[in-house]
């Protein structure tokens, strides 16, 4: 019995395929492992889309950002951050940069800078691990003495209050949120990351936001379309492996 070829409409996958129901049993196998392809095709694609596509600003306000980041110097040069914007803070908060053992100065306050002003963040080598720092002046307001927050949760502090009791603990929360940004030549903003801090804990990211050039980042966890490309790998791996297999049984 011949192959047809059908349109596939409500899957998602690419579309056309192969009836699998018209074929012999031979057939039907590498109907699978095609199948296996489309999927593991289909989900890489979902994968690179959602790493490309992320919102700006933070798509989940009120929640705190469950994925964490590793930023990296992309060349060897300085790393500059061009102002985004802010809504709401009340605090005067300004970006910096780590970078190794060198704390360099920050700059671009959010109470005071332009759409698109620049800040030289500091000089890079090709490769260097980054770490993004807040730097947080509050006038005393909320009870709360002048703090600093990091990109790196794991470096958060607790922060004491200007009179006891009171206090904030920030220690493990995570303050920040990047995305791939494109760009805006209407407000002078260059493709790079954007990076978004939360000064408090209404988690809303939108204390301070910059666009940073020269930096790359990863993300921790990766998004949930990547198992599914796994998943349809091994897919393939296990229908090639039984494959081989019988083919060997019946060599034998």
């Amino acid at each position: 019995m011949g192959a047809r070829l059908v349109r596939l409409e409500r899957t998602g996958l690419p579309s056309w395929s192969w009836d699998m129901a018209s074929w012999s049993w031979p057939m039907k196998k590498i109907s699978l492992g095609g199948v296996l392809l489309a999927v593991a095709a289909h989900a890489w694609a979902c994968f690179v889309s959602g790493a490309q596509a992320a919102s700006i600003p933070y798509p989940d306000p009120g929640t705190m950002n469950p994925v964490t980041y590793t930023f990296t110097a992309t060349a060897t040069g300085n790393v500059t951050a061009y102002f985004y914007g802010f809504q709401g803070a009340i605090y005067t908060d300004s970006i910096g940069m780590i970078d190794g053992a060198t704390t360099n100065p920050y700059g671009l306050p959010n109470q005071s800078s332009s759409v698109g002003e620049s800040f030289n963040l500091g000089n890079v080598t090709a490769g260097d691990v980054l770490t993004f720092y807040l730097n947080v002046v509050t006038g005393g307001a909320n009870n709360l003495q002048n703090y600093t927050l990091y990109s790196n949760p794991a470096l958060n502090p607790y922060v004491p209050p200007v009179t006891p009791p009171g206090g904030v603990n920030y220690k493990g929360d995570n303050q920040v949120y990047a995305a791939a940004f494109s760009g805006d030549l209407a407000l002078s903003l260059p493709a790079g990351v954007f990076l978004a801090f939360e000064d408090g804990t209404g988690y809303n990211y939108l204390a301070e936001e910059v666009v940073l050039t020269n930096v790359s980042f990863t993300a921790t966890p990766l998004p949930a379309a990547l198992p599914l490309f796994a998943t349809g790998i091994g897919g393939l791996g296990l229908f090639g492996s039984r494959r081989k297999r019988k083919a060997q049984s019946v060599a034998a």
